[in-house]
């Protein structure tokens, strides 16, 4: 029957013998064995495979969709292979219901393979900060985490108000390829600022000298002053002072008790209030050094005009 499909495999198939001279002879029936091979079938469509996460393996993954010439199913080829963080493309296998009379095809299709989230068992806690600080100046302390990684605030430039507020931390993996970051929020106590008081003062003289600007304007608004006068600050304030090179008849030494010094002359005193503080802008008074009269020489008898001049380190009239 030369029209019959036979099975995989090598059966033994009809085959008849004819004569030419079919007058005289009769035909003869016989069988002969014949190889017949698998068929592969045919592949239009691929399957789409579900995004996983790093960690697990391709049988976590579903796979959607495909189109074969026969019936058949799609399954992944090595379904234990637990591949990278991104896309991949994987090994994907056809194999065909009649597995008898059709060979498995392979293929392959991509993957997402997501980050994973770190479990974070114990958030850490914080240290205690003063008002007008920022999270940064809070020491994170402990938390606990499935992989190694590290806490930090989320904005450490942050400066909460004052009392119990809840602020937020991030936990970063080491493996940050692999493992994506975890957000959540930790309490920080804000104490109130400790205020200190700054005292200007002047010597030589004692008073009245103008020392502006000062910089910045303290917790009550002020800022420039004549000495002595006094200024309140929070721990940690820094301030600028700057003292005028000459006032009245007094010219500007050096200032004392400052952190450091800078402008002209040092005329800038910069400290940092953290106590009660004290700085003094010292000054020296001008004085005369000698007078001249001229001219040195006058004749018996006649008018003369004389002129004093007066020496020292300020202007007199």
């Amino acid at each position: 029957t030369a029209t019959k499909a036979p099975g995989a495999g090598s059966p033994s198939e009809g085959v008849t013998f004819t004569p030419s001279d079919t007058t005289d002879y009769n035909t003869v029936a016989g069988s002969v064995g014949v190889m017949v091979s698998k068929a592969l079938p045919g592949i239009s469509a691929w399957p789409t495979a579900s995004a996983i996460t790093f960690g697990q393996t391709l049988a976590s993954s579903t796979l959607s969709g495909g189109t074969a010439s026969v019936p058949g199913a799609f399954s992944w080829t090595t379904s234990t292979t637990a591949p990278a963080t991104g896309i991949a493309s994987q090994g994907v296998t056809f194999t065909a219901t009649d597995a008898t009379d059709y060979n498995t095809v392979a293929g392959s299709t991509n993957v997402t393979v997501n980050k994973a989230t770190p479990a974070v068992s114990a958030w850490p806690t914080a240290s205690a900060i003063t008002s007008g600080q920022t999270l940064a100046s809070s020491t994170l302390t402990g938390g606990s985490a499935s992989v190694p990684g590290s806490f930090s605030w989320t904005t450490p430039a942050t400066v909460p108000p004052a009392g119990t507020t809840s602020e937020g931390v991030t936990f970063t993996p080491t493996d940050a390829t692999d493992y994506a970051t975890v957000a959540s929020t930790v309490n920080v106590t804000v104490n109130p600022a400790v205020a200190y008081t700054l005292t200007v003062n002047s010597a030589a003289p004692s008073s009245g000298i103008s020392i502006s600007p000062v910089s910045p304007a303290d917790n009550n608004g002020a800022s420039a002053g004549t000495t002595p006068f006094t200024r309140t600050y929070s721990s940690g304030t820094q301030v600028t002072l700057s003292a005028p090179l000459s006032d009245n008849s007094y010219s500007f030494v050096s200032w004392s008790g400052c952190a450091s010094t800078s402008g002209s002359g040092g005329i800038n005193c910069n400290v940092t209030v953290s106590a009660n503080t004290t700085v003094t802008a010292n000054y020296n008074q001008a004085g005369i050094s000698s007078i001249t009269v001229a001219p040195s020489t006058a004749t018996i008898g006649a008018q003369q005009q004389f002129t004093a001049t007066v020496h020292g380190t300020a202007s007199y009239s």
